[in-house]
């Protein structure tokens, strides 16, 4: 999933349609870091519809651009 197209209302419930077991996307793209605030993997949950998603959200902690290209 590239962040330009991430939309928090429509993207994980999209992800649970589609049957995914879990998503490992939430990352920062300049540098490393916890952009979900946790390195552990948490239950995705539908903003939108106040519910909770059947699958998990693995945190990406780093991109190896966001280590090795001067951004």
């Amino acid at each position: 999933m590239h962040y330009l197209r991430w939309d928090q209302r429509i993207t994980l419930a999209a992800y649970d349609s589609a049957g995914l077991d879990y998503d490992s996307s939430m990352t920062f793209a300049a540098h490393a870091g916890f952009r979900c605030g946790t390195c552990f993997d948490y239950q995705a949950f539908d903003v939108k519809n106040d519910t909770v998603l059947n699958f998990r959200v693995r945190p990406l902690i780093v991109m190896e651009a966001s280590v090795l290209d001067d951004c």
